[in-house]
């Protein structure tokens, strides 16, 4: 296969045909002196002149070619660079737009949680969730789970979505926001985690050891993923304070004697019950 034959499929590849990859071609071989004329780039392809406007017409709309003189009209390609740069731009925005579309037209798996057989099963569903994040994802977990997860927290992250780590030991190449909080840290411990992904999605999970009961459940009800993002960002927000009150005691600045507690609450009590 020639050169030219190469870098032809390689720009339809980009999303041209085959006549504007030829043409763009041409252009970049016919300007290397300075901008050039339509009839001495349709010669220099062998194309028809009378024909030609409405290749680099296109290739204008590509972002492929620029105009820099109407009258007599002189052409100048853009630099590949920036010209498969603007491809990759729109491609993004494209991909960006459809996604937020589909993601609209989803509807839940269920009204109801859905329960998870085994710890094994909640990772995988953590991770499809974590493959389903745009913007937003929040995780508590024992080190162990994190780790499972971090390619698909970085690769959350690598979406753009606002990642954000609760646990108890810093791990890396997870992306994101790292908080220490307290929690287990044993190897033997049973993992367990927390996830809420685009204040939509939510998964809680714990393994009993046993492998008599299922580990936990999750589903896409919005009222539980936020009332389980409060709790989170309340448990982010409270060791933060304990980091900054720890850290200006080592100062030798005062700090209190009593432990930092908080409380949250999901259930609302129902008329006629006490």
């Amino acid at each position: 296969m020639s050169r030219d034959s190469t870098l032809v499929r390689a720009l339809r590849d980009l999303g041209l045909t085959p006549t504007e990859a030829e043409v763009y071609l041409g252009t970049l071989r016919a300007t290397t002196d300075g901008p050039a004329s339509g009839y001495r780039i349709a010669r220099d392809t062998g194309r028809d002149p009378a024909n030609l406007g409405k290749v680099m017409a296109a290739l204008v709309r590509h972002g492929a070619v620029r105009i820099v003189q109407d009258r007599p009209r002189l052409y100048e390609p853009v630099s590949p660079a920036a010209f498969t740069a603007g491809i990759v731009d729109r491609v993004k925005t494209c991909r960006e737009e459809a996604l937020a579309a589909l993601v609209d037209l989803r509807t839940p798996s269920s009204a109801l949680p859905l329960l998870l057989p085994a710890m094994d099963a909640g990772l995988e569903q953590a991770a499809r969730l974590l493959e389903t994040a745009t913007a937003k994802v929040v995780l508590h977990a024992h080190p162990d789970v994190v780790i499972r997860l971090r390619h698909a927290l970085r690769t959350a992250g690598d979406r753009g979505c606002r990642t954000r780590v609760l646990c108890a030991v810093p791990v890396t190449g997870c992306g994101g926001d790292l908080t220490l909080v307290p929690g287990e840290t044993a190897p033997s411990a049973a993992p367990w985690l927390q996830l809420v992904v685009d204040d939509s999605a939510w998964l809680v999970a714990a393994d009993a050891g046993d492998g008599k009961e299922t580990c936990g459940c999750w589903g896409r009800q919005r009222q539980v993923a936020g009332s389980l993002a409060l709790t989170l960002e309340a448990l982010r927000s409270a060791s933060g304070l304990r980091c900054e009150m720890a850290a200006a005691a080592s100062a030798g600045g005062a700090i209190a004697e009593a432990p930092l507690k908080f409380l949250v609450r999901h259930d609302t009590p129902r008329p006629g019950t006490d």
